[in-house]
């Protein structure tokens, strides 16, 4: 009996140690000087299909820099096993819970890249939360990849719990 305990304990000290048990969802505040400002090594999704008689807005991210207080959660996506991401009408199915009150908030935007037509680059752009999407927007995902999101709320703060229906759910560190 004691063999066998000490053999799980020594396998999840192995784990832990060398890594193997990586972290699938990280969510961290993200407070630029500039919502311009996009690190150049982020993994935006790109293939976007919306709903028919879609309406989308977009917000200049030098829009979002005149708003006090914003904040982004900043959410790295690894090897998860899902092929997409569906944002829904207003982005209902995203939810901000906050740590000090249970008070629900819904995003303000959600950063998107575009491709204009023949280049390979796009800039990214916000989607505001002001957007009719008419039903929902869908992000096509490549499974077990790594894909970086950006959703901006009026406040953010550590330990607030970020839930996007039928994706994840993770608190904000």
């Amino acid at each position: 009996m004691k063999k066998g305990l000490l053999i799980v304990v020594l396998s999840m000290f192995a784990v832990s140690a060398f890594g193997q048990a990586r972290e699938i969802i990280k969510c961290r505040i993200w407070k630029p000087k500039s919502f311009c400002e996009i690190p150049s090594t982020v993994n935006i999704p790109e293939n976007a299909k919306f709903s028919v008689g879609v309406s989308v807005t977009n917000m200049q991210c030098s829009e979002l820099d005149k708003m006090k207080n914003v904040a982004a959660i900043w959410i790295t996506v690894r090897e998860k096993n899902v092929n997409e991401l569906r944002l829904k009408d207003n982005y209902s199915n995203i939810r901000l819970i906050r740590k000090e009150n249970g008070d629900t908030l819904q995003p303000i935007a959600y950063m998107s890249r575009s491709k204009p037509v023949g280049k390979s680059e796009g800039n990214p752009q916000y989607l505001s939360s002001k957007s009719t999407f008419g039903g929902e927007c869908v992000y096509e995902l490549k499974p077990r990849e790594r894909y970086d999101l950006f959703i901006v709320f009026p406040t953010v703060e550590a330990g607030d719990r970020l839930i996007i229906d039928d994706f994840f759910e993770a608190d904000v560190k």
